[in-house]
Order: structure tokens, then sequence, then C-alpha cells
């Protein structure tokens, strides 16, 4: 319990990530009694709420929308840290294209993309490098279409 406390005290994490963190630690002492100890270890941080897949969901999601990441990507970086895919909806249920959008923006304003470019690109490249960041081919257009003045005013909104 120490450890696990200790832990959490320096990170955010979900139920998937501790319990990689504890395996990792305590690797030497395999079998039942790890797990069964593990189990009722997780249980207990979750029942005194230091431990909340939902809440780690919202404020990831939240954090990474902030910093122009797209709805796919921050679904996979959650997946990528053991939360459930029904809590991913739950922490995304209120994103909408306008978010979508935003994050976009605020991509490009990072990469010097679109209305931020200091110099002449290949709008080409400009889209490739928002698609592999994960934003659709519309929202990618929207944003190479977006005059300055529009794009800051989008990014001050949010």
């Amino acid at each position: 319990m120490e450890a696990s406390l200790s832990y959490l005290a320096r990170f955010s994490s979900t139920r998937a990530g501790l319990a990689r963190h504890l395996k990792k630690k305590f690797r030497h002492a395999e079998g039942e009694a790890l797990s069964a100890l593990l189990e009722e270890c997780l249980a207990r941080l979750e029942e005194l709420r230091l431990l909340d897949d939902a809440r780690f969901a919202a404020d990831r999601a939240r954090g990474l929308r902030a910093q122009g990441k797209s709805g796919r990507a921050i679904r996979q970086k959650l997946a990528e840290k053991g939360v459930d895919r029904a809590l991913v909806d739950e922490a995304m249920r209120d994103e909408d294209a306008h978010a979508e959008l935003v994050a976009a923006v605020r991509l490009a304003k990072r990469r010097r993309l679109g209305p931020f470019r200091t110099k002449d690109a290949d709008e080409m490249r400009e889209l490739a490098a928002l698609g592999r960041a994960g934003f659709s081919y519309e929202i990618a257009r929207k944003v190479l279409a977006l005059d300055l003045s529009d794009a800051e005013a989008m990014i001050a909104a949010r």
C-alpha cells in the first residue's frame, strides 16, 4: 500500500497503470498471493477515491485537448493508459466538432501551419501534418483556410 500511495503522490494514474507499476516493482514476488494483495490494494484505493479511472480520463482528455490533440489521438492515449472504452467515451462525450477545430488551430499555431506560417509552405505538407495528428481532411482544410485574426480569436475563446 505504501508503494502505491508514494506513486500516486507523484503521478496521476489509472488502475491498470498502477497495477503495471506495482507488478514491476514487486516482480520477484509473483504468484497468487501477490495478485490477491494487489487486487485488495487497488480496491481500497478506489474505495478511498485516490484511484479513479473516470476522473483520470476526464482530466487527461481535457489536458490533451488543450495541447491541440485530436479526438483520435486522445482516445488512443487513454487506451494506452488502460482506460476502459466506456470511460473514454464518457470523457469525450462533451467534445464537438468545434472543439476538434480549435484543437487543430492550436496545433497549427504550435507547428506554424496555415494562418500561423511564417514563410511560404506546401499546403499538401501542412494537410499531411494535420492528418498525421489525427484530424480529418475537412478540419485540416478549414484550419488552413482561416485567416490569422479568426484563428487567434478561436484560441482565445476557449
